[in-house]
């Protein structure tokens, strides 16, 4: 027996932007931020000229899109950027 579902396209967009929604995003963005920056090289922390002596990862604000909420982790500093370049640590910290 087949059963035919009709999807409301307009009402998963709504879902994905809503707010609870993105409120989880930056709750997530923010947990992948604090586990790489506790991942993040030993080797270059204390590093000349970088924000709170090493590498810093920081979380972007959730933001809705056409169909769905997204929300970023990024390099703050070079010396995150070097530190993700050679131990992927950004990828790690996702992956938990």
């Amino acid at each position: 027996m087949a059963i035919k579902v009709k999807l409301h396209r307009d009402a998963f967009d709504a879902l994905r932007n809503s707010g609870p929604v993105l409120a989880e995003l930056e709750r997530q963005g923010r947990q992948v931020a604090a586990r790489a920056n506790a991942m993040a090289s030993p080797t270059l922390k204390g590093a000349k000229g970088f924000r709170d002596g090493g590498p810093l990862y920081v979380a972007k604000p959730a933001e809705a899109q056409s169909h769905r909420g997204r929300v970023g982790v990024i390099t703050s500093n070079a010396a995150a950027m070097i530190d993700n370049r050679k131990h992927q640590t950004l990828l790690r910290a996702l992956k938990g």
